[in-house]
């Protein structure tokens, strides 16, 4: 029971706070580890932990779409830097004042930074002020891992990159999710998929999102006979005037369906699977036209694992709006700037950024860098060997001295897309993780295309290659 002379005289410390001042107040009641000049936006984080000895390690992650730039407060008395590709620890300019530390940071996406705060004094080490130096001479910045060594403007000098092309290493692809059953018209698969299984003694797709005990789902299928079959239609639009060179489809347990497109009945080619081995695929290049065509999926007798799905179409073509619709259209030759906008929304793979460079002798360091793209990852290949990851320990250029060679050289950059593009969620803006029921937001009824959240990739500018003899 709750003890009233206690109750009463915790009531009588009770603060009341209108909800827009509660951050103010709690402020006031318990003070905050960590503040910020701007407020962390929505995909970057941190974490705290606290040493044996009393120092705390600071972890903060970008994995938000944008630059995050602010003056960082810490409560300590000094500060340091824990490199997290060399080990390296070295000093960080920051001020100091009141038990607080300000620190300016600037992380671009998916960079990472370490912090190790201390709240005593260290042995013959002072609080670092701004602009205080590590001991061997280089002023970093916040979150950017130091160069190997100085390097000297006046002997800098930019080695020109000639272009050699800019090429998808796969087919381009389209996503159907949204067909007709029956009397049920455009409407999205996943819904379909429930009602076919309702239909069929079930609450609704017992795969999505559930497990079965031992058994008792595939048992059922000696339930069904020839009458329990079905048929979903898949429909999509060619530009008028352009047929493309190649197209297919792909569609899941092609060993439990039948495959039409416009009337024609289409064979699965033998062996050959998209995405995973139980997705199929069938070569419609004989039977797709002109404007709009009809994909049939032809069930012929039910099966309890025959779950209705995305139907993907895969082909030299671009996916370009029209209309608010998606259509499949004349490709054209990849530029710099978004691959969205060039016909590549759904593009999963990579695509390669080619260049020649021609050299009378090797210098001692040659720096490439990429200053302005979109990617999950960017690698390297000089002269046919592997050149490693760019920027994966931040925005630092890369030295790639070792791989050239006097005379002609090809550099090759390698920008991997996502299947966040492809595969969704298409209406719920998932960045850094994902759940199914963000897939249960799609819309019922086919959406316009301007509407699906589909994230840039891309090169918007040419790399930079800088020698230093």
């Amino acid at each position: 029971m709750r003890d009233p002379q206690t109750y009463a005289a915790l009531a009588g410390r009770w603060q009341e706070a209108a909800p827009d001042d509660m951050d103010l107040v709690l402020s006031g009641i318990l003070p905050r580890r960590i503040t910020a000049s701007r407020p962390f936006p929505e995909g970057f984080a941190h974490m705290r932990r606290k040493l044996e000895n009393g120092d705390e390690i600071w972890f903060f992650t970008n994995q938000a779409m944008e630059t995050y730039e602010a003056d960082v407060q810490l409560c300590g008395s000094s500060l340091r830097q824990a490199h997290l590709f060399t080990g390296e620890i070295s000093e960080i300019p920051c001020s100091a004042a009141e038990g607080r530390l300000t620190v300016p940071i600037r992380l671009v996406r998916n960079q990472s930074l370490m912090l190790i705060v201390s709240h005593a004094a260290q042995s013959g080490q002072s609080a670092p002020q701004d602009g205080a130096a590590s001991p061997d001479g280089i002023t970093p910045w916040a979150g950017t891992i130091p160069l190997d060594r100085v390097i000297p403007l006046d002997k800098a000098a930019g080695i020109p990159l000639k272009p050699a092309g800019i090429f998808q290493e796969r087919e381009n692809i389209f996503p159907l999710s949204y067909a007709d059953y029956g009397e049920t018209k455009d409407t999205y698969v996943k819904e379909l998929c429930d009602k076919i299984f309702r239909e069929r003694g079930f609450p609704g797709n017992p795969w999505d999102n559930k497990v079965q005990f031992r058994q008792n789902i595939v048992e059922r299928d000696g339930d069904y006979d020839e009458r329990s079959g079905f048929t979903a239609l898949y429909h999509f639009t060619v530009e008028d005037g352009f047929l493309p060179e190649t197209i297919s489809a792909a569609a899941e347990h092609p060993e439990y369906c039948r495959l039409r497109v416009n009337g024609t009945p289409v064979p699965w080619k033998p062996g050959e699977t998209f995405l995973d081995h139980h997705t199929g695929v069938a070569d419609i290049s004989e039977c797709v036209r002109p404007g709009a065509n009809t994909l049939e999926i032809i069930v012929d007798v039910f099966h309890v694992l025959m779950e209705l799905d995305t139907v993907y179409i895969r082909g030299n073509f671009a996916v370009t709006q029209q209309n608010d619709r998606w259509i499949l259209s004349r490709p054209r030759p990849l530029e710099y700037g978004s691959w969205k906008e060039q016909g590549l929304p759904f593009y999963s793979y990579a695509v390669q950024y080619a260049y020649t460079a021609f050299l009378n002798t090797v210098p001692k360091a040659a720096l490439l860098d990429l200053k302005d793209y979109d990617a999950s990852v960017v690698s390297l290949r000089v002269n046919g060997k592997d050149g490693g990851l760019l920027h994966a320990d931040g925005r630092r250029a890369r030295d790639i001295a070792s791989l050239l060679q006097p005379g002609e050289n090809t550099i090759v950059l390698r920008v991997c897309g996502s299947y966040k593009n492809l595969l969704g969620p298409h209406f719920s803006k998932a960045r850094g993780s994902a759940w199914p029921a963000m897939w249960r937001a799609n819309p019922l009824h086919t959406p316009k295309a301007g509407t699906y959240d589909i994230m840039d990739f891309g090169i918007h500018d040419a790399p930079v290659l800088t020698a230093v003899r």
